[in-house]
């Protein structure tokens, strides 16, 4: 999986964000995706693949939820959230349809039944444009000084230090295992995020590094 999650994670994020200046440089991404294939699939699974609705359940938990907001109770990560929004990208906005999207699921599945999110990862990574978007990437940069100003702010050197410190502590930790063992490829998803951003890599071997 190449750089799949994160362009949906990050470039989703803008479906419902305030109209801010980088906001249209981001939607241009998003309109080049397959957005009806993508949902497409998302719904498939939802009906017909059992790892897939207990994935979304564990989502649901309360387990899942006090993790997510210990990690945001991290100060790097207030900060990082801080920087990308005074960049323009308001990221609790996406939060906030995130949580309440998959809190208004209706998910029927055994409580002991395996989570896994594999098929559906490997079908949407089979649908994205990954050339026609990292054109569209190195166009934005050369040319666009709303986006260069975006990404020079959002993969400073500062906000790679905070990610570093971010990831390796024990919140972190444990959400990146409970994804791992739900078949998300998260050392791929980190380094195309490390790639993206111009980072050198140091902390590939997250469970061996201290607090």
């Amino acid at each position: 999986m190449k750089i799949c999650l994160v362009l949906l994670a990050v470039l989703g994020s803008t479906i419902a964000a305030p109209y801010m200046t980088i906001h249209q440089e981001l939607m241009d991404f998003l309109t080049a995706l397959p957005i009806d294939k993508i949902k497409d699939v998302h719904f498939d699974h939802l009906k017909t693949d059992p790892g897939y609705k207990a994935a979304l359940k564990y989502f649901q938990s309360t387990e899942w939820r006090t993790m997510h907001k210990a990690l945001k109770s991290r100060q790097s990560v207030k900060t990082i959230l801080k920087i990308v929004k005074e960049a323009g990208l308001d990221c609790e906005v996406w939060e906030k349809i995130a949580w309440n999207y998959i809190a208004g699921l209706n998910i029927d599945v055994a409580d002991d039944e395996r989570r896994s999110m594999g098929s559906v990862i490997s079908e949407v990574d089979s649908l994205i444009p990954y050339e026609k978007l990292m054109d569209m990437f190195a166009d934005k940069l050369d040319n666009s000084p709303v986006f260069r100003k975006f990404y020079d702010a959002i993969s400073s050197d500062t906000v790679y230090n905070l990610m570093e410190k971010m990831m390796v502590s024990s919140e972190h930790k444990k959400m990146y295992h409970e994804l791992l063992s739900m078949d998300v490829p998260m050392d791929d998803i980190k380094d195309a995020i490390y790639v993206i951003m111009g980072w050198k890599s140091s902390t590939s071997m997250i469970n061996d590094l201290p607090e």
